[in-house]
């Protein structure tokens, strides 16, 4: 079976978010992270989580709740969060200024991540 290109896992993931937030089915949402069998990515699913957040702050608390359903059943792991969590921190100032609500979205993400136990505060040290 041919390896999908980053580009091309990276869309799969941002249209199940997409479709996640429609019909908030977190099977499905697995069952593709599954399909696409490829753990360097899965960092994409915390940063699009957000990305989506910071466009349509209404949508925030189910897609934290999303990432903590995933990382309970094991689907990612805490550092692939950690990790997509990171490349919006390293820019964030930069982010605020485009997207008022940044900040706090990430707070947020960031705040359900230590109470999960899926962000460690020495990571964010």
């Amino acid at each position: 079976k041919e390896k999908l290109s980053k580009e091309v896992m990276e869309k799969r993931i941002k249209n199940t978010l997409d479709e996640y937030l429609q019909l908030k089915d977190v099977n499905e949402v697995a069952e593709t992270l599954r399909e696409l069998d490829s753990r360097e990515c899965f960092p994409y699913v915390a940063f699009s989580a957000m990305e989506q957040a910071f466009d349509r702050t209404s949508s925030k608390d189910d897609l934290i709740q999303l990432l903590t359903t995933l990382v309970e059943r094991r689907v990612l792991r805490g550092e692939e969060v950690e990790a997509g969590v990171d490349q919006h921190l390293e820019f964030l100032e930069d982010c605020a200024i485009d997207v008022p609500a940044s900040p706090a979205v990430t707070a947020a993400f960031v705040a359900a991540g230590l109470l999960a136990g899926y962000v460690s505060w020495a990571h964010l040290r």
